[in-house]
């Protein structure tokens, strides 16, 4: 069994249908810190896009993490840092989100991603970016500056 530390135990989660599900190998306090780290990141998302684009609503950016076929993956994946080879329910989790989230382009498939989720997912990887590269659990009072430096980032990617 791949364990994130020493105090982990079974967590088990009751479905609809009122059995339970187990989920070896991750804490409870490992699923609170996913779920913090995932409210931090759609509360940039929802900061940032309002800033940028006010015209459009961010309330239900990445809902799906909190769902039960990404929570436990993406807890085994960014908090537990269980191999991907371990964590077998990885790709069916990130499969699951490109599904059902319209701002990634796998959503689309050979579609032309309308500009509304383009938007949201420009600003989703600024958020990222923010969040994750530089260790941010908040957003700076001035965000103007750091926005437009992004977006010229993301323009001139190669």
């Amino acid at each position: 069994m791949e364990t994130c530390c020493c105090c982990c135990f079974p967590i088990k989660f009751i479905k609809k249908d009122g059995t339970a599900e187990k989920f070896e190998g991750v804490t409870e306090a490992d699923i609170k810190a996913n779920i913090r780290m995932v409210e931090i990141h759609r509360s940039f998302v929802y900061a940032l896009g309002k800033t940028l684009y006010p015209e459009y609503d961010f309330i239900s950016h990445d809902l799906t993490k909190f769902s039960s076929a990404e929570l436990i993956p993406y807890t085994k994946k960014f908090i537990c840092k269980v191999d991907d080879s371990v964590n077998t329910d990885w790709k069916a989790a990130v499969q699951h989100h490109y599904d059902n989230n319209p701002h990634h382009p796998e959503y689309w498939g050979d579609q032309d991603m309308p500009e509304e989720y383009l938007k949201e997912s420009l600003v989703d990887m600024i958020a990222a970016k923010y969040q994750h590269r530089e260790g941010r659990t908040s957003l700076p009072t001035h965000i103007e500056p750091y926005i437009f430096e992004m977006k010229a980032m993301f323009l001139t990617r190669d």
